[in-house]
């Protein structure tokens, strides 16, 4: 492995310390700011989705809750036809994600809810074993399921979803209605 691919996982070690105990554990893109693990456990790669919708270039779908809150993110994937399941054991025809926060309670400036907890990331689940997720701008990764991230600024687990894989036709329907025309603006 070259010295500058060493280097990076370093440096997820040191934001992400069980990574370094994690066989599954390896970078499967470059780097890209063209979408983030919200749009990528949706099944998009072409969006930042957040509710920072005033800014071009990010999404969020058109529902009611569009905030930081755990229950607003649970709330998008139920948009994008996923409901809660208890675990992320492989079923056939689904598809199932992670979704990730932090405990800290927050009050949301645009809305003023009180949420005991704000999301911080999603992933997609490849196999019971096994996530796949994409790191803020940085790049996509496989790794392990479950706690990888516990005590890192992603926290834990709060929700496991799943959608039927003919469900995910609504990401098609989505690009194709043209609201993916656009580019991200830092």
């Amino acid at each position: 492995m070259a010295d500058g691919a060493e280097q990076i996982k370093k440096d997820f070690y040191n934001v992400f310390p069980a990574l370094a105990n994690d066989a599954l554990f390896a970078i499967t893109s470059p780097e890209t700011d063209e979408y983030n693990c919200i749009a990528w456990a949706m099944g998009f790669d072409d969006r930042w989705v957040d509710c920072w919708t005033d800014v071009e270039g990010h999404w969020w779908p058109p529902i009611k809750e569009c905030d930081f809150t755990s229950e607003a993110l649970v709330k998008a994937f139920e948009y994008m036809r996923f409901e809660k399941c208890e675990d992320a054991k492989a079923e056939e025809g689904y598809e199932k994600v992670v979704l990730y926060k932090l405990d800290d309670t927050i009050i949301d400036p645009k809305t003023g809810n009180v949420d005991y907890g704000h999301w911080t990331h999603a992933a997609r689940v490849l196999t019971e074993s096994e996530c796949h997720s994409k790191m803020g701008q940085s790049f996509d990764i496989h790794h392990r399921n479950g706690d990888v991230f516990d005590g890192s600024c992603y926290g834990h687990i709060y929700a496991i979803m799943k959608r039927k894989f003919t469900d995910r036709t609504i990401v098609d329907d989505i690009v194709r209605e043209g609201e993916s025309d656009f580019e991200i603006v830092w």
